[in-house]
């Protein structure tokens, strides 16, 4: 009996931290009962955690497991998921995960630390305070990405289109943009962001007592 609990309590962690995730970052957009399926997806895919060594191959993980939860999951009215829908619950699960709990364990915590992804936060002051690298990074960066919409969404203004490009709202975020975003923060702090940790916390305390 001791060695059953054993055995089954790494998985009962992740399906617990999964269900942590999930509820509060994308419950009430998606299909009803999702979270069962999340957690079952997170189980899966955290065992490859621990073979990953470089960003590249963190970025890669992190590709295939949203293209894996748009082909997993609906929202509640039934439609296909944005790529900025999927890596919402991923990201917060893998920050609690990995940042919080030191999970799988420590040593492979502290590599992929440096890996994690994106805030929208963190993202909005950036894109204040740094305007120069903001402009550099995304705006001049996805410039194709501006032709791109503009040729599939022929009935939207550019003004409209110009927003899409230009917004930090992760949810509605179109994969080159999301890559682009990466670059700017990791050409701002290459190794371990203690710098836009400590940006993330300062804001989101601000942002709780506004």
């Amino acid at each position: 009996m001791v060695e059953d609990l054993v055995r089954d309590e790494p998985e009962a962690i992740i399906r617990t931290l999964a269900m942590m995730a999930y509820n509060p970052a994308i419950a009430r957009v998606l299909e009803r009962n999702g979270v069962r399926k999340f957690e079952s997806l997170m189980v899966e895919i955290v065992p490859g955690l621990s073979g990953i060594a470089t960003q590249a191959g963190f970025d890669d993980f992190h590709l295939e497991t949203c293209a894996r939860i748009i082909a997993t999951f609906k929202t509640n009215k039934n439609e296909r998921l944005s790529w900025g829908q999927a890596q919402k619950p991923l990201n917060v699960f893998l920050k609690v995960y990995v940042a919080w709990a030191r999970l799988p364990e420590v040593t492979v915590a502290e590599r992929l630390d440096r890996f994690l992804q994106l805030d929208s936060v963190l993202m909005g002051f950036i894109k204040k305070e740094f305007p120069h690298e903001y402009r550099q990074h995304i705006v001049d960066a996805c410039a194709e990405l501006f032709g791109e919409m503009a040729s599939q969404h022929p009935n939207l203004s550019t003004d409209s289109i110009g927003r899409l490009v230009e917004s930090v709202e992760l949810a509605s975020m179109r994969p080159e943009l999301y890559v682009a975003w990466q670059a700017l923060m990791r050409s701002i702090h290459p190794d371990r962001p203690i710098l836009l940790d400590t940006i993330w916390a300062t804001q989101r305390n601000l942002a709780a007592g506004a």
